[in-house]
């Protein structure tokens, strides 16, 4: 886990190495002239705005985006809790230079203890299963195929409804694309108190950008994350 203040902020660093191919590409995009400097997000603070309206507008017909890959629940734990992060990049879709954007998929791990969590999964899912629980809001797994004639408690067939989870916020997101796949699992291990939760994150970031060694830069790609409140995240 990395230790915070106020926020705890979890950043991945994606590396692009510039070449001499790209630095053709470029080149002619401004007509045989390397750009030193440009103006980042002109456009797309705008563009953030009106897709925020939009989501305003259009919430009540389910046109809306996604819910966002990590959405917390169970509010504040009663202590902090120590949060280890794991991310896996699984494929760089694009890089946009002229907007300052990036788009890929990233794979992201969160594990911790808690003591509760064992119980709380079993009680949600016998819930399910003895019909007092009329639906699951928040099956163990994606993939899951939840009966309510299953008797064990492995993550396919199981609801983690009243298990905590952390809501960890996209500090530097433009967009979650419509449509995208976004599976997860919630490991709760009924020999311990250990919890992992995975989901993989389909998403467009904006990110800085240096073309001052144009076309022999290298730019890193930033994803930043990051928890709210040392109430509930202490490192």
């Amino acid at each position: 886990g990395w230790r915070a203040q106020r926020a705890l902020i979890a950043m991945a660093e994606l590396k692009a190495e510039g070449d001499g191919v790209g630095g053709e590409k470029r080149l002619s995009r401004w007509g045989g002239r390397a750009a030193s400097a440009r103006v980042p997000f002109a456009a797309g603070g705008s563009a953030v705005l009106l897709l925020w309206l939009l989501c305003c507008l259009f919430a009540a017909t389910g046109r809306c985006q996604m819910a966002p890959p990590f959405d917390g629940q169970g509010g504040f734990p009663a202590e902090p809790v120590t949060i280890y992060v794991s991310p896996l990049m699984e494929r760089l879709l694009s890089v946009d230079d002229i907007n300052y954007r990036f788009e890929n998929i990233v794979y992201m791990w969160l594990s911790w203890e808690d003591s509760g969590a064992k119980d709380a999964m079993m009680a949600s899912t016998e819930g399910f299963r003895n019909g007092s629980l009329e639906e699951c809001a928040r099956p163990c797994s994606s993939e899951g195929k939840l009966s309510r004639n299953s008797e064990t408690f492995q993550g396919a067939v199981s609801c983690c409804d009243g298990v905590w989870l952390p809501t960890l916020g996209m500090l530097n997101v433009y967009e979650l694309p419509e449509g995208r796949m976004q599976p997860y699992e919630i490991n709760v291990d009924v020999n311990s108190d250990s919890v992992a939760w995975w989901t993989a994150i389909h998403a467009v970031y904006f990110t800085p950008m240096d073309f001052r060694r144009f076309p022999f830069d290298s730019q890193k790609l930033v994803m930043q994350f990051g928890f709210k409140g040392t109430n509930e995240i202490k490192e």
